[in-house]
């Protein structure tokens, strides 16, 4: 039941951002990020998009430690290299809303929140933590995500009904 109650949650958190982008009349950067994050975590939700991202990672990771020679290394070299990947992926996306001239607390709050819910779907691909898929404690971090994204969405309203 709260499956169902946490996929409908982001697919409606997911329609209000791009309500958001459509209501400004200039949304930022930071708005499309908050956007596209929010409908990546709804389909996710609904089609379980993270273990294909996974397995295309690890295919990439392996074509490349091949390419490069490092076969007798891989366990270590594809960890590294899949945390390289997601680090520099996750500076370049805080980069790019830090750029935004806007940045104010509920674009903070909605970048919050869709790091914590990244973070989390990170932590539970490590294979000591799978107990943290299933327990009450993944329900409510999955919520606080939740929750700090949508703060930020609704602070990003009021925020294009001032400047409108």
């Amino acid at each position: 039941m709260m499956d169902l109650v946490m996929q409908c949650a982001w697919l409606a958190l997911a329609v209000a951002a791009i309500a958001l982008l459509a209501r400004c009349r200039s949304p930022r950067g930071c708005w499309w990020i908050v956007a596209a994050g929010c409908v990546f975590a709804a389909a996710d939700e609904w089609f379980d998009l993270q273990s294909i991202c996974f397995r295309f990672g690890k295919e990439v990771a392996g074509a490349a430690l091949h390419a490069v020679g490092f076969d007798a290394h891989r366990p270590l070299a594809k960890v590294a290299l899949l945390g390289f990947g997601t680090l520099a992926a996750v500076a370049a996306v805080w980069w790019f809303a830090r750029r935004d001239r806007a940045f104010d607390r509920s674009k903070a709050l909605a970048c919050a929140g869709l790091a914590l819910a990244l973070a989390f779907v990170g932590a539970r691909l490590l294979p000591g933590l799978t107990w943290l898929f299933d327990s009450p404690v993944g329900v409510a971090i999955e919520v606080v995500a939740w929750l700090l994204v949508s703060i930020g969405v609704r602070g990003g309203f009021r925020r294009c009904d001032r400047m409108d």
